[in-house]
């Protein structure tokens, strides 16, 4: 069961990260956490069947609340360490409640409350995003602003106390070309 469940939030994750609902970063962060943690109870294990020092416990919960939780389940139920200790079945059902509801948050998270597309690159610090594709929100704020100066522009050229008196007024275009409009 914890290699299932482990292995199912996992793909998971890097689901939602193909989809663009979260960043790679998370994914890959979880999967070395939980490697690492994982590798961690094994060495634990190992020391208690030798009878050298042990992993401190403070240590074994916190690479689970980190991200290693996967791990650190699997290293309970495959190992058969820890998993008969209470105050670990409690810290891994914490860490695992945590996580879950971090990611969920992260991935459905309503988006339309911000300036953010759920089809734009995430701007967290767990994206690293540095093209400007043709609807990022780099190149929509550009746009924005381009047609705030427009309007500016236009409500001049409408205003009646404008010192202007020529009938014909000259505007720019992108290329550098000119047209002219009557007033």
């Amino acid at each position: 069961m914890a290699v299932f469940g482990s292995v199912v939030f996992l793909v998971g994750v890097a689901v939602l990260a193909a989809l663009g609902r979260l960043p790679w970063l998370l994914w890959g962060w979880y999967l070395i956490a939980s490697i690492v943690t994982y590798g961690t109870y094994a060495a634990d294990k190992d020391a208690a069947v030798e009878g050298r020092w042990r992993v401190a416990n403070l240590t074994l919960h916190v690479l689970g609340l980190i991200g290693g939780w996967p791990g650190a389940w699997m290293g309970q139920q495959v190992l058969r360490n820890k998993n008969r200790q209470p105050t670990f079945q409690v810290m891994l059902f914490l860490s695992i409640s945590l996580h879950l509801l971090l990611v969920s948050g992260l991935a459905f998270a309503d988006r339309s409350a911000g300036s953010r597309h759920p089809s734009q690159p995430s701007t967290t610090l767990l994206s690293f995003h540095s093209e400007k594709a043709p609807g990022s929100w780099e190149s929509r704020a550009k746009k924005n602003r381009h047609q705030a100066s427009l309007r500016r522009v236009q409500m001049r050229l409408n205003d009646p106390r404008s010192p202007s008196n020529s009938p014909a007024l000259t505007v720019s275009g992108k290329e550098g070309s000119s047209r002219t409009t009557e007033r």
